[in-house]
């Protein structure tokens, strides 16, 4: 699937042993810079995703995707988060911005989308030490 492999280049190109706050910063940054043919299948895929694009097929394939995504983001948040719930939190979060950028056409500046995550990990964080 083009959006598969989009995805799959995209994280290729950024930038590794940084922390994860770090990582997702450049990654909804990375969106901002799309080109236009990139833009296309992410929004085309997204569209999908949300079912405003009729493939069920495709939908079906996008939802496994999501999945694998959350699964991979407990495995990478898991000793920073106490449960799947905030791991998913965090990813859904991102997602969010990520729709604004592609979707809405959204120019976040890069020091929001910088705030945002730091306080969305602060938020996870905080939750797992009071446990």
């Amino acid at each position: 699937m083009a959006f598969e492999d989009l995805v799959a280049r995209l994280w290729t190109q950024l930038p590794k042993d940084v922390s994860y706050i770090e990582y997702n910063i450049h990654k909804v940054i990375q969106k901002k810079h799309l080109t236009e043919d990139e833009r296309i299948i992410y929004r085309l895929a997204m569209k999908t995703w949300l079912r405003c694009e009729g493939c069920e097929e495709c939908r079906k394939k996008l939802m496994e995707w999501e999945q694998r995504a959350y699964h991979k983001a407990w495995e990478e948040y898991a000793s920073i988060v106490g449960s799947v719930q905030w791991a998913k939190f965090i990813a859904r979060s991102i997602t969010e911005m990520i729709q604004r950028i592609v979707l809405l056409e959204e120019d976040i500046p890069d020091n929001e989308i910088r705030e945002e995550i730091n306080m969305i990990f602060d938020v996870a964080t905080y939750s797992n030490k009071n446990k």
